[in-house]
């Protein structure tokens, strides 16, 4: 799957957590893998990165701390979440509304978004795939 110039791309918890555990620039890894797009952050995945900065411990805490950082300095666009209460199934609705692909780590998720042919950003073999 190729994506053209106007094509979106969701980041889950997941992939903005692991991008610290890792020290991956996520921007460089996207636009490597499917070129330039707009990278869009469900208020949802906000929400539960609020969550986990509060109630987690250790190095989780921190973790979400710096991915909440990371997308405030970044500037990426936060949109208005259609599912608050279930994170997967806001970013399922929201992909298929807005045609966009979706980088995530959660297999589940993973597994639910090909099922619905929603495209799906995941590392593997040490980068960023499209699959």
């Amino acid at each position: 799957m190729e994506l053209s110039r106007n094509r979106k791309v969701i980041l889950d918890t997941s992939i903005l957590i692991f991008v610290f555990e890792r020290g991956i620039d996520i921007d460089d890894e996207i636009l490597r893998e499917v070129g330039k797009v707009e990278i869009l952050i469900p208020r949802s995945v906000i929400n539960e990165l609020e969550r986990l900065s509060s109630s987690s411990k250790g190095s989780r805490r921190i973790l979400a701390k710096a991915a909440r950082e990371l997308v405030r300095n970044r500037g990426y666009q936060i949109i208005e979440s259609k599912d608050e209460k279930d994170v997967d199934r806001d970013i399922m609705i929201l992909a298929k509304d807005l045609n966009a692909v979706v980088a995530t780590l959660d297999k589940k998720l993973i597994e639910e978004l090909k099922k619905t042919s929603i495209g799906v950003l995941t590392w593997k073999n040490k980068r960023l795939r499209l699959i």
